[in-house]
C-alpha cells in the first residue's frame, strides 16, 4: 500500500463543487469513478482527487443542503 503523492488534499473550491454537482445530475449516483474523472479533468489542477474524497464531499454537500431547506 502506497500513498499517491498526486492527491489533492486541499479544501474543495466552489468551482469543484459546481462541477461535482453537474456531473452527479448528468451521470447519477452509481458512477463515482466517472464523476471523479470528470472532476479531475475539468478542474484544471495538476493534482487530483480520488473517489473517496469525492463521495465524502458529496455527503457533506447533501447535509448542508438539508440545513438550507433544499
Amino acid at each position: 500500500n502506497h500513498v499517491d503523492t498526486n492527491l489533492d488534499k486541499t479544501k474543495f473550491s466552489v468551482k469543484e463543487d459546481v462541477i461535482l454537482l453537474k456531473a452527479l445530475v448528468k451521470l447519477g449516483f452509481g458512477k463515482w469513478h466517472v464523476i471523479t474523472d470528470t472532476l479531475n479533468e475539468e478542474s484544471g489542477k495538476h493534482s487530483h482527487r480520488n473517489e473517496i474524497q469525492v463521495k465524502n464531499r458529496m455527503r457533506c454537500l447533501t447535509v448542508h443542503m438539508k440545513d438550507f431547506g433544499l
